[in-house]
């Protein structure tokens, strides 16, 4: 929806928990973020602790 008002974004948000916002900021300020974070993401290992599952479990419950 082009031009949406903000109330209605703040609403999908709530709804869907993130929204894609076309143009929101420039292509150079995305890349500059990805820069500031890459390190990060490139040497992002494998948690072993025992507060979060290994895998995540999917339940389905069918009514």
């Amino acid at each position: 929806m082009p031009d949406a008002p903000l109330d209605y974004i703040v609403q999908l948000l709530k709804r869907d928990g993130g929204v894609f916002i076309k143009k929101f900021v420039t292509e150079e300020d995305v890349d500059k973020a990805y820069g500031e974070c890459r390190d990060r993401i490139d040497n992002d290992m494998e948690w072993e602790g025992d507060f979060f599952p290994s895998k995540p479990r999917i339940r389905l419950k069918i009514t």
